[in-house]
């Protein structure tokens, strides 16, 4: 009884192989690899993300040497004096009055 089914067992499993092959499946060996291959592309940035952000001096030192946004020194900026900004004000009311 034990080698009939065992037998059974083979014949499932080749008709089972006939049936992935006619229906365009890949062999299992593929299947493996392509389970490889999505489990790298999603460990990957999972890990880098958490190693940089886990890491202060590695994230001061990507901030640091990405900086997208450039900001003008302070000395080089100059504010408006209270005098300017009481001309702007009177001039933003008298256009509103007119209008």
């Amino acid at each position: 009884p034990v080698a009939s089914r065992f037998e059974d067992l083979f014949s499932l499993s080749s008709e089972f192989r006939r049936h992935r092959l006619s229906k365009g499946m890949p062999p299992p060996s593929a299947a493996a690899l392509e389970i490889f291959k999505f489990s790298v592309y999603l460990s990957v940035p999972i890990f880098l993300t958490a190693a940089v952000a886990n890491n202060d001096g590695v994230l001061s030192w990507v901030i640091n040497n990405r900086q997208y946004v450039t900001y003008p020194p302070e000395e080089t900026r100059k504010l408006p004096s209270v005098d300017d900004m009481k001309a702007r004000v009177a001039s933003i009311k008298a256009s509103k009055s007119n209008a």
